[in-house]
């Protein structure tokens, strides 16, 4: 793999196409913190861990809330499948995604596998995944 780090640092400095809803923010404000080698490892790659491309739909169970997956657009090139664990998370080349007009050479990759202690949500997000999983 070819990683272009400088260019990941540039383009994640001007990547603002964020979902606000109160999934997104919550990945956002907790990733970091959460899985701290994880983020050491993007940090190395110029990757903000803080602005995924595309995330799984969010879904909870007794004490924990789930991300299918989430994805991150990487500056380079990929010259062989790529799998690589941290911790308990896997990461690796994503074949499907949405569509994006990005200059230069890139390629996306997937963490799988991301999940946060459900006391550290709020009450506004239990409520909502609550009522999307049927609970209330």
């Amino acid at each position: 793999m070819n990683i272009n780090y400088n260019d990941n640092i540039l383009f994640y400095k001007s990547f603002y196409d964020i979902c606000n809803c109160i999934y997104c923010k919550f990945y956002r404000q907790n990733i970091r913190k959460t899985y701290e080698h994880l983020s050491k490892y993007f940090d190395s790659l110029g990757i903000d861990i803080e602005k995924p491309f595309e995330l799984g739909l969010a879904y909870m169970d007794d004490d924990k809330i789930h991300y299918p997956f989430a994805q991150y657009i990487v500056k380079g090139l990929f010259t062989e499948e790529y799998d690589k664990t941290i911790g308990d998370i896997k990461v690796s080349l994503a074949h499907f995604y949405p569509s994006v007009q990005i200059k230069g050479d890139y390629f996306v990759i997937e963490v799988n596998g991301i999940s946060f202690e459900k006391n550290i949500a709020n009450s506004e997000i239990i409520k909502n995944l609550e009522e999307e999983n049927g609970i209330i």
